[in-house]
């Protein structure tokens, strides 16, 4: 059994690289790795943390899943791009995988028809497949149901599906579908500044902490902060939204996980959430915030 850092246990199967332990191989070539001294210490954790269950994964359970393959792929190829040291292995797998299409839906099988989209959006984004974002939108829009809750780490929704295809695609519809939103939920309202500014609205709802949560007045949750980081960087100060993710980033690096309703437990949930988390702490860097 091994602890994720929620202190909750999770089987692994023994996965080995030689005589040597895939996650210990990891751990090695991450010590001897040089570190930047400017590199923010809360993204180099986390960029351990993902480099380990990136490449683990698909060795342990014989699939890629969106959590690790995409959302956490996605993370790590942006740390690098931004100078952070990631180890080629706990790319390369991955690599592979996302760039031929046709094996995505293996991944997705037995799942609802709307996850099989979120899938193969989730994938055409970490494998920056922009043909397959235009061509299998309906007509620009991704059309995600999550019912009455907010969209999660792990179900996006509409108006997040739809945003970050824009931003590949440049579609105009998704874009006035986005300016035709007025929306309930933070993750949404998200989504629609990301594209359109005006960050009144969003920053209105932001708590006293720095935190967003997934309704207006309700407690912060690290996702919904982290996309609201997202949609506002560069608009205006994120000091106290950043240091929210700071102070509860895990000790081992990842992040506890935002699930709908809040409160569950989800690996699933707690990758993906680690990543967005990471994604949106790099952002800041990059503009120097």
């Amino acid at each position: 059994m091994r602890v994720w850092p929620s202190g909750r246990a999770v089987a692994f199967q023994a996965t080995h690289t030689g005589s040597i332990p895939v996650t210990r191989s990891i751990a090695i070539l991450l010590l001897a790795l040089p570190l930047a001294a400017q590199n923010n210490p809360h993204i180099e954790r986390a960029v351990v943390y993902l480099s380990e269950h990136v490449a683990v994964w698909p060795k342990e359970n014989g699939c890629f899943s969106c959590h690790n393959n995409a959302d956490g792929y996605r993370a790590l190829t942006q740390a690098k791009s931004q100078g952070y040291q990631v180890p080629e292995m706990a790319l390369r797998e991955t690599r592979a995988w996302l760039a031929n299409p046709a094996q995505w839906d293996q991944a997705a099988k037995n799942k609802m028809a709307s996850d099989l989209k979120l899938a193969r959006l989730q994938f055409a984004l970490a494998g920056q497949h922009t043909n397959i974002l235009r061509e299998e939108s309906d007509s620009g829009l991704w059309r995600i149901s999550t019912g009455d809750l907010p969209g999660s780490p792990i179900t996006w929704g509409t108006p997040l599906a739809t945003a970050l295809a824009y931003q590949q695609t440049k579609n105009p519809r998704a874009l006035a579908y986005l300016k035709s939103l007025d929306p309930t939920h933070t993750v949404d309202l998200a989504a629609q500044t990301m594209i359109l500014g005006q960050p009144e609205k969003l920053l209105a709802r932001q708590n006293p902490d720095g935190s967003w949560g997934p309704r207006p007045k309700s407690p912060g949750e690290v996702f919904d902060t982290a996309i609201a980081i997202l949609a506002l960087a560069g608009k205006t100060d994120l000091t106290k939204a950043r240091e929210y993710l700071e102070r509860e980033q895990l000790s081992t690096g990842a992040w506890p996980e935002t699930t709908r309703p809040s409160g569950g437990t989800s690996y699933a949930h707690h990758i993906s959430t680690t990543a967005w988390a990471t994604l949106a702490l790099l952002r800041l860097e990059a503009l120097g915030r």
